[in-house]
């Protein structure tokens, strides 16, 4: 049982060599790892704080599969908002094998700290006048005080898409005169699949500028990351992970959005 320490609001690095019957476990193709973080032992999956694997999930990768070795990431966003009164975390790392046998390969305690968290959030987000935060993804489910797509964004929200759980729509609201809406991704979710839809506000035309792969001259028009350009090479997934944009108004002429 291993005791790991981190705080709040940061990323957890995990590298972790699984065994059975003492020796280190092979892991072929088809192999699932599951990490399963909970505020108490007892808690359903539904309910972790963090669930992650190789697969659908994300957050799990094998970098020595011969010798059972694996890296699990957790992100920033799984603890940033947790009460102050839950001190640490169990966790569990689970396989099942290709038959759909399973069994716990390792577990432990995380001691959560407290800090300041402005520094932190910069990782995703780039300095902009504060608004709330929003932690959207699929379903709601998987992080605390996550909200199921789609999402109807307000002026000033700060959003974070989680794209593990399957694709996400953010509707954006008609921003008055100086104001935004940012919305990052989350890299540590995977964006090789699922794809995160910025739609316009309904009866408003966004023209600056043209996306290859949607368009914001119609009013209600669309966006969608990773882009798939209409014409030219396809782009691989990695090139939108991570991204940050921010949508807002610069003047009152004809709306005057812009994407930057």
């Amino acid at each position: 049982m291993a005791l790991l320490e981190i705080a709040k609001g940061s990323t957890l690095f995990l590298l972790t060599t699984l065994t059975k019957n003492g020796l280190p476990m092979p892991l072929p193709s088809g192999v699932r790892v599951l990490f399963v973080a909970k505020i108490n032992q007892s808690d359903a999956d539904s309910a972790a704080v963090a669930l992650l694997d190789n697969q659908g999930l994300g957050g799990v990768i094998f970098t020595d599969p011969v010798n059972g070795v694996v890296q699990t990431t957790m992100a920033p966003y799984a603890t940033y908002s947790l009460p102050v009164a839950v001190q640490q975390l169990y966790y569990e790392i689970w396989v099942q094998d290709v038959a759909g046998n399973e069994f716990r390969a390792d577990k432990g305690t995380i001691k959560l700290t407290t800090r300041i968290l402005v520094q932190q959030l910069s990782t995703f987000i780039p300095a902009i006048p504060q608004g709330p935060i929003r932690y959207v993804n699929a379903t709601g489910l998987g992080v605390p005080g996550a909200l199921a797509s789609p999402y109807n964004a307000s002026a000033g929200d700060r959003i974070v898409v989680g794209t593990n759980l399957g694709s996400v729509v953010i509707n954006l609201p008609i921003l008055t005169p100086g104001t935004f809406v940012n919305i990052a991704h989350d890299p540590s979710t995977s964006i090789a699949v699922n794809t995160i839809t910025v739609n316009a506000p309904g009866g408003v035309s966004i023209s600056r500028p043209q996306p290859d792969n949607g368009t914001f001259t119609a009013p209600g028009g669309s966006v969608v990351f990773p882009y798939v350009p209409l014409s030219g090479p396809t782009p691989t997934p990695s090139d939108s992970v991570g991204f940050s944009v921010k949508w807002y108004n610069g003047s009152a002429a004809n709306g005057a959005y812009l994407l930057e």
